[in-house]
């Protein structure tokens, strides 16, 4: 838009050179947007595929989730009121599902992992003082464990035979060590604070287990028996023929509680609902990637394009003093390469910048890999020479006679 109306008509430019320097430097900051683009793209997905592919604990396939909820009921005067399943029919719609073959196992429980759980202040038992501990806590009935595969390291988990066990509690690892007990920590018992008289004894450890994010390191768990509150309703099944075993299970609800709507849900689809703001963001990141890389080889279009009318007479020069066609080739992609070069010094640091500070939201993650540094640069700068190399190609193949004359 500086050039002068008068100047252009008459194929006069004026000063080629002149304003050479900006049009690199904005091809050197849009490939370096495009770097960090493509380094945090990269970055993003090995942390999300280490996420899906690390061990949880617990198993979180092929279990059907069934929200227990309340339901809208009638009063014979015509009133509503609220309502919900007995456990008696509970019990027995469980016991049903238990006859089908297809279903291995089913549990009841206030929750599960990746959803809310209840806190509560815990003293261990020795304390010289009152010591007091948060822990976490779950409500489950006797089947919870197997039903999620958790692991037993001592002890056992709740057992229908023990009546005892309306007393007792599970915890986790963490929650074992947390207390301050020595091994073996089964018959250690913990109350809570100012009540000396009423105490919950270990009756089993279970190792570790993501019931949180991965963002979050595994916190104190303990769990309790209660059949009672079975807010869900968690049903294991054999991976065959899904569509047949979920008719089933419905019609079993229906049958039993035909006043409640069926809702379900896959245990694992909504477990991997906590990271789905790294999803959104993962497929942000790549189309962004994407439009960023597009707008940079433009710029970088144009500017070969410039350089190769501004070096046309020279080219031709060369052309008739011997130097062959990949000679020209090298001659200009050169310039440029240097310029996604510097576009790689700029992008290096804030890219590991920004996305180890991204990193640091998980307690668990990644390490940042140097290859793929190395891996985003070589993938832009090919992309960057393609770019040019039809430009390059079709100068360096002109005739020398018709370069020479070139105005």
């Amino acid at each position: 838009s500086s050039f002068r109306p008068v100047l252009v008509l008459k194929g006069m430019l004026g000063n080629k050179n002149k304003g050479q320097g900006f049009r690199s430097m904005l091809v050197v900051f849009q490939f370096a947007i495009s770097i960090i683009l493509f380094i945090s793209t990269f970055i993003i997905y090995n942390q999300m595929k280490f996420i899906q592919d690390k061990r949880l604990g617990f198993n979180k396939e092929n279990i059907v989730v069934i929200k227990r909820g309340w339901a809208i009921g009638q009063n014979p005067d015509g009133s509503l009121i609220q309502t919900e399943p007995n456990n008696t029919v509970i019990d027995a719609f469980k016991n049903e599902l238990l006859s089908n073959p297809q279903i291995i196992s089913v549990a009841g429980s206030f929750s599960l992992p990746g959803k809310e759980f209840r806190n509560a202040i815990f003293v261990p038992e020795g304390a010289v003082k009152e010591e007091q501990h948060p822990i976490n806590f779950y409500m489950a009935d006797y089947d919870f464990a197997e039903t999620l595969d958790l692991k037993i390291v001592e002890g056992r988990f709740f057992s229908r035979e023990m009546a005892s066990d309306s007393l007792g509690v599970v915890v986790n690892e963490s929650a074992a060590k947390v207390f301050g007990f020595q091994p073996p920590y089964v018959g250690k018992r913990v109350r809570l604070p100012g009540n000396s008289r009423f105490y919950l004894t270990i009756i089993g450890v279970i190792k570790d287990f993501h019931y949180e994010s991965l963002h979050k390191p595994i916190a104190p768990l303990m769990i309790g028996l209660e059949n009672l509150d079975r807010t869900y309703i968690s049903v294991r099944i054999h991976p065959h023929n899904v569509s047949e075993t979920l008719k089933y299970i419905e019609k079993a609800w229906y049958d039993f509680i035909p006043y409640k709507p069926f809702e379900y849900f896959f245990f694992d689809d909504d477990y991997d609902q906590l990271y789905r703001a790294e999803q959104r963001i993962s497929t942000m990141f790549t189309i962004f990637s994407v439009l960023a890389i597009v707008i940079a080889c433009l710029g970088l279009l144009g500017l070969a394009s410039f350089t190769a009318e501004r070096r046309t007479k020279e080219i031709g020069v060369r052309k008739a003093m011997g130097a062959s066609v990949a000679n020209i080739v090298l001659l200009l992609s050169r310039e440029f390469t240097k310029w996604v070069v510097l576009a790689n010094i700029i992008a290096w640091p804030l890219a590991y910048f920004f996305m180890n500070k991204w990193l640091q939201g998980f307690a668990y993650r990644i390490d940042i890999n140097p290859l793929t540094f190395v891996l985003a640069s070589v993938l832009t700068l090919i992309i960057a020479l393609l770019t040019v190399s039809y430009q390059s190609i079709r100068v360096a193949t002109i005739n020398p006679v018709d370069a020479i004359r070139y105005e």
